[in-house]
């Protein structure tokens, strides 16, 4: 990210008295939409996997598109980039919104992929800032810490502090999202701008990550985590018996929107019928005769408070058709509320080899010898006597 600022912006910071206001841009991470298509028209229509949950107005980016550029455009957001190009949305059904002012007529085939992600806008000023087609509106209800950095590699963080609700960019921020982890590890830019001339640029001030939230009467704050936090995170993989690879992932390779070795689809959909808690549901239309076949897969709502969220499955009863949760859902889970949830893998090698058919990726060493074996102390015998 450029931190290069303009010699109009220079001079007006070096001023005694200046209209200098600060903006804020979160790209959040708690879900990521998957796409399913999009539409080569005046305004593009994109089409998701599953209910998206998002509102006309809303801010939303994209990454991982493969296709749909126009040769020197793409319709993906660059991680590098000072800022995530954005768009605005005009909901058109539970699964398609359009691209406001979007024409990609002449633009390729969209081919695969792609996943959405929702920003939030908003600043300090007394009235909204529009920036590069994004209104960043007013929100007096936050004040940050003193932004600092240093050479010693050390992580900086500054505070952000708000009241609950206060936040622009069509949203609000209340207890529940908080709580649920809605901007936990959400991506953030902060940069200010002379609000009388924003043809100055901006000043860059922080780029990094939202690290821990707290509330206490009704006033949240968030730890934003500065590019030197990645540097103490240690990136290394342990051996252990079990595979060490996610099911579906690319290294693990198991196609589960595809067929177990039995023919039955390794995910399947459903619809809840009865909710006994927020951690516990019943699905009377479940088919499936062997109990716990979707234990320890990946249930995710495609409806509902909880669309987009995940969840690891501990149980499942085809007696009661009951399917119990690793952990309980942030908002409630209603009856009515559509899921997609795959066939469970113990990351065994019997699961593996038996249960997917897919030994050759096996990513675990259940025959590496263990602790035991490295603290064992050897003894020698004691010498034979002659008789």
């Amino acid at each position: 990210m450029s931190k290069a600022i303009s010699a109009a912006l220079k001079t007006h910071i070096a001023l005694e008295t200046t209209s200098m206001v600060t903006c804020i841009l979160f790209k959040l991470a708690w879900r990521e939409i998957p796409i399913s298509g999009i539409s080569k028209a005046t305004e593009a229509v994109v089409t998701t996997l599953y209910e998206h949950g998002l509102v006309s107005g809303q801010y939303i980016a994209m990454g991982g598109i493969v296709g749909m550029t126009n040769g020197v455009e793409t319709l993906n957001e660059s991680a590098h980039d000072a800022t995530w190009k954005g768009f605005i949305i005009t909901v058109l059904s539970a699964t398609t919104f359009k691209l406001n002012g979007k024409n990609t007529t002449a633009w390729s085939t969209y081919t695969s992929g792609g996943v959405i992600s929702e920003l939030v806008t908003f600043t300090d000023n007394t009235s909204n800032i529009v920036l590069d087609g994004i209104i960043y509106e007013s929100s007096k209800g936050f004040t940050k810490s003193a932004v600092s950095a240093d050479n010693s590699m050390a992580v900086d963080t500054i505070d952000l502090t708000g009241i609950i609700g206060e936040i622009g960019g069509g949203m609000e921020i209340t207890a529940g999202d908080i709580i649920a982890g809605r901007f936990d590890m959400a991506e953030i830019r902060v940069f200010q701008v002379n609000y009388e001339d924003l043809t100055m640029g901006r000043l860059w001030l922080k780029r990094g990550w939202i690290g821990q939230v707290s509330i206490q009467d009704l006033v949240y704050t968030a730890e934003v985590r500065g590019m030197a936090q990645m540097l103490q995170i240690q990136a290394l993989e342990l051996y252990s018996p079990g595979c060490r690879y996610d099911l579906g992932s690319v290294r693990c390779g198991f196609n589960l929107l595809g067929n177990m070795p039995d023919s039955s689809p390794a995910t399947v959909t459903g619809t809840v019928t009865s909710v006994i808690d927020n951690g516990l549901f019943i699905d009377t239309g479940r088919t499936e005769t062997l109990d716990n076949i979707f234990s320890a897969g990946l249930l995710r709502w495609t409806s509902g408070l909880n669309t987009g969220l995940s969840k690891e499955v501990t149980d499942y009863t085809y007696v009661a058709s009951s399917i119990t949760l690793a952990d309980k859902m942030p908002f409630l889970i209603q009856v009515g509320d559509n899921y997609r949830v795959n066939k469970g893998c113990d990351k065994s090698r019997d699961a593996c080899k038996v249960g997917f058919n897919n030994m050759i990726r096996f990513g675990g060493f259940p025959d590496l010898p263990g602790e035991d074996r490295l603290l064992r102390v050897t003894t020698s015998r004691p010498p034979e006597v002659n008789k």
